[in-house]
């Protein structure tokens, strides 16, 4: 009986070191994009082509949308950016200094990466 008691201890001490890696915050660092009047981007994003006439810029980041999205309105915020949603936390509106962007945040079909997707919005 005691061996079974100890076997069980073990077993739960052991699970609950163990984390969900899928909701862990990831530490980002960011960089202001002069070119976008200093919107600040992670800097592990990624420019990539496939803009319609509509997008100034294209970015893909190799973070999950469920880390990425939360810490980078809290950034924008930090930063001193106005955020409005528009349709949910996936589009919004930024403004600083009378500069408006509209971001398009979207998962990818892998659910590894995130897209941003940045207009002008006027």
């Amino acid at each position: 009986m005691r061996l079974i008691c100890l076997v069980l201890l073990i077993v739960l001490a052991s699970c609950s070191n163990v984390t969900d890696s899928s909701t862990q915050e990831v530490s980002t660092e960011y960089e202001n994009v002069q070119e976008l009047n200093n919107l600040p981007l992670p800097i592990t994003a990624i420019e990539v082509d496939g803009k319609s006439a509509k997008d100034l810029k294209n970015y893909e980041l190799p973070q999950p949308f469920e880390n990425f999205n939360a810490a980078y309105q809290k950034e924008l915020k930090d930063e001193g950016w106005e955020i409005t949603e528009v349709e949910s936390n996936k589009v919004i509106s930024v403004e600083k200094n009378n500069i408006k962007y509209l971001l398009i945040i979207t998962k990818s079909s892998d659910n590894q990466t995130t897209k941003v997707t940045v207009r002008k919005n006027s």
